[in-house]
């Protein structure tokens, strides 16, 4: 009798324990109002998982995944909802914020889609990185993410994955080494002219040379970091926004020294990247 009541009483500690963390990262006070109207679809119709990983702050990388035969298509747009005690509460976006209307492929598990009748290579696995802005001073707590995607010619299906936020801080990102081998870097970009038009943006005019999704690499103790680029390939890397020019939009302001912008190679059979040409550039 003693062993289960001290096996109980345990217990409860731990359960009064867990109630009090939950508790401590929620605001004092709710500060949404409105409950959520969210219907899920069942994953056995759809059969997409969604994450999210939060990288700094109020920056996310969200994560889809089709374990379907099926492809689907989705958008920009997302929802926000507050876990507070036992129920989600919609976050409203700010009156002016808005998304662009731009529609991304997610292949099926064997990496096909049907594209205007046609058969193509199209992963089934994507990730893409999300500012979590327009709404606010988000507290830290639990939070889940909405989103829709719809099947190819059939019917629309609504996903969420939960995260937490931790208390929002003023330091800066870390650095994160790359990850890219040098043996990768197997060329040299023509670039006709560069300049950099704000503390946080560089264009690139480039000289016979069609460039493909870029990363921008800083140097520092010999060693080279892959910079944040806000752009819709994610964070670490932006496609061009033409032929010849692309502009890249940082979260910081870049320091002075030296820089290399890293353009891929892609193979048009495999989809698989090859290699990386590169540029070095020195900013004042």
């Amino acid at each position: 009798m003693r062993s289960g009541r001290i096996k109980s009483i345990l217990l409860s500690a731990i359960a009064i324990s867990m109630a009090i963390g939950a508790a401590a990262c929620q605001a004092d006070v709710n500060p949404y109002k409105e409950k959520s109207t969210t219907v899920l679809s069942d994953y056995n119709d759809h059969k997409v998982d969604m994450t999210v990983k939060v990288i700094w702050n109020r920056k996310v990388e969200v994560t889809l995944v089709n374990n379907s035969d099926k492809s689907y298509s989705y958008g920009n747009l997302y929802h926000l909802e507050y876990r507070y005690g036992n129920e989600w509460y919609q976050i409203p976006f700010d009156e002016n914020y808005g998304f662009t209307m731009e529609a991304y492929m997610l292949g099926s598990v064997d990496g096909k889609a049907m594209i205007d009748g046609f058969e193509e290579k199209i992963a089934n696995t994507r990730s893409f990185t999300v500012y979590l802005d327009g709404t606010g001073t988000l507290p830290e707590g639990h939070y889940r993410m909405i989103k829709d995607i719809s099947e190819d010619g059939g019917n629309d299906y609504c996903l969420a994955a939960e995260f937490d936020l931790a208390k929002e801080t003023d330091e800066p990102e870390p650095l994160r080494k790359t990850e890219i081998p040098e043996d990768k870097i197997i060329g040299e970009i023509s670039i006709a002219s560069w300049k950099k038009v704000r503390d946080i943006e560089v264009e690139f005019l480039f000289d016979n040379y069609s460039p493909g999704p870029s990363h921008v690499q800083y140097q520092k103790d010999g060693e080279w970091y892959d910079l944040p680029i806000m752009g819709e390939s994610g964070t670490w890397s932006s496609t061009p926004s033409d032929e010849n020019d692309i502009f890249l939009v940082f979260e910081s302001p870049l320091a002075s020294g030296t820089y290399r912008l890293l353009c891929e190679r892609v193979d048009e059979e495999s989809g698989n990247i090859t290699g990386y040409d590169s540029f070095i550039f020195e900013i004042k």
